[in-house]
């Protein structure tokens, strides 16, 4: 061989195995790492900013929200969360950075959005142990946002997913069902109580696979008393109650259901008229720590079809 063509071979080679390597499908890496692992079960957390305070218990999976203006509370609403609150307990058990960025005492702090008197904190608590976050800006063009951990006085940047589901918690993890079971899957017989009758109803599979409800005693599913069913539990909660509020009104209607499980869950729900006299629909649940407002409107259509079936 040549030897003045020789390096040239070796470069060409070279050339093509770099060419190779380039055009192979390669693993895309988001860049996170585990900044903070909590070493025990997250048991409730709080973030306060300027406008607004939340608390979010997740032994009880109660949530607290106050609103604020000039340091003091204006409003507050309370509510039981969603099963979306089990996916936000696990991902603030573990702390994600995207970017460390660097001791806090040797960054420009207003640059990431730590200046001014008013902090915004956000804490994460276990039986044992409270881990403190101040949380600032946005990073430019991104979701995510920066953090100082006040005990390793670091900043990162991290994922702003679950601290976003915090900030809205009202629209993100409120429970709106009324039940968390499915009534063709998870119930085993219903009983109904209204306008001083008792009914109790088993399912029936219909053609196609279809359950449908029949009444105990009768040898055909009642159509118009199941599909009443599948629009009860689509009623949607409204508000839940101040823990002082006191309840005297008239309960209207029960229900008892019998999960496939063992366990029974009830419902019943109550009218009672405003300080306006309105009618108001409450309901209260055995999963449910207060009583809850429900769409007059609706729920009055539908107390009164229930009336209304031949049974």
């Amino acid at each position: 061989m040549n030897p003045r063509i020789t390096p040239y071979l070796i470069l060409f080679i070279f050339s093509l195995s770099g060419a190779y390597w380039a055009s192979l499908p390669k693993k895309r890496s988001s860049g996170e790492r585990s900044w903070l692992v909590l070493k025990e079960r997250l048991s409730s957390l709080s973030y306060i900013n300027p406008s607004v305070k939340v608390e979010i218990d997740f032994s009880s999976s109660w949530v607290r929200v106050f609103s604020r203006k000039n340091g003091k509370i204006t409003a507050t609403d309370e509510f039981l969360a969603s099963k979306a609150i089990n996916d936000l307990r696990e991902k603030m058990a573990d702390v994600k950075a995207r970017k460390v960025i660097g001791s806090y005492e040797k960054i420009d702090s207003g640059e990431y959005g730590f200046e001014g008197e008013e902090k915004t904190i956000l804490s994460l608590n276990t039986t044992s142990e409270i881990y403190e976050f101040e949380v600032g800006k946005r990073s430019f063009q991104s979701s995510d946002v920066y953090l100082r951990d006040m005990q390793r006085q670091e900043v990162i940047l991290s994922p702003n997913k679950a601290i976003n589901i915090v900030i809205n918690a009202k629209s993100r993890l409120f429970k709106r069902n009324i039940v968390d079971f499915k009534l063709s899957e998870d119930v085993s017989h219903i009983d109904l109580s209204f306008g001083g009758r008792d009914i109790n109803l088993i399912p029936s599979k219909e053609g196609g696979g279809n359950v449908m409800w029949r009444i105990t005693g009768q040898t055909t599913a009642h159509e118009s008393l199941s599909n009443w069913l599948k629009r009860f539990v689509g009623l949607k909660l409204k508000k839940y109650a101040d823990e002082s509020q006191v309840f005297d009104g008239n309960q209207v209607f029960s229900a008892s259901f019998q999960l496939n499980s063992g366990s029974r869950e009830s419902v019943t729900i109550s009218l009672k008229e405003d300080k306006k006299h309105r009618s108001q629909y409450w309901l209260k649940s055995s999963g449910s720590p207060r009583h809850v407002l429900l769409d007059p409107n609706r729920t009055k259509t539908l107390l009164r079809d229930l009336e209304n079936f031949s049974i």
